[in-house]
């Protein structure tokens, strides 16, 4: 009898990574056009008690819901190497929302298995809102953090691509 190819030697290991592969492709809402922003597990969407709540604009998780002010938000879906903790926001409207977070990241030094984690104080925009099929959502994540190293960081992420 013929053993399994996983139990050859030298071929665990690569099975092991295919099958990850396909589990991080179909939990991040493969076949939608919005890249997505949050992990299943870290989101907490709230319900707007506000009269007008249902028209605000959302952003979308990595599992392909659609949220009003997460507590967390994952903004690199496919390996959860970049993301907003502990947010607190400020404002959230029909044109834009403002928050403070920490900006969590992995430095992938000298990989990214072997990274290093870092968390950084951050403000955090989101504008440009646009209707979609699925409603109005922001189009733009703004991230401002700043590191012992250095004074201040800034990056954009579209959060929806046509």
């Amino acid at each position: 009898m013929r053993p399994l190819p996983s139990t050859r030697p030298g071929w665990a290991l690569p099975l092991f990574l295919v099958g990850l592969a396909g589990l991080v492709a179909s939990g991040c809402g493969a076949g939608t056009s919005t890249p997505k922003a949050t992990s299943p597990s870290s989101t907490s969407p709230e319900v707007e008690a506000a009269p007008g709540a249902a028209t605000l604009p959302r952003i979308v998780a990595c599992g392909g819901s659609r949220v009003l002010r997460p507590s967390s938000f994952v903004i690199s879906c496919a390996d959860a190497n970049t993301a907003l903790t502990k947010i607190d926001w400020r404002s959230w409207g029909p044109r834009g929302a403002t928050a403070t977070a920490t900006y969590m990241f992995n430095d992938c030094t000298p990989t990214c298995v072997a990274g290093h984690d870092h968390a950084d104080p951050a403000t955090v925009t989101l504008s440009d809102p646009e209707h979609t099929a699925h409603g109005v959502e922001f189009a733009t994540l703004k991230v401002t953090y700043a590191t012992s190293a250095t004074a201040s960081k800034r990056f954009s992420f579209a959060l929806i691509t046509s």
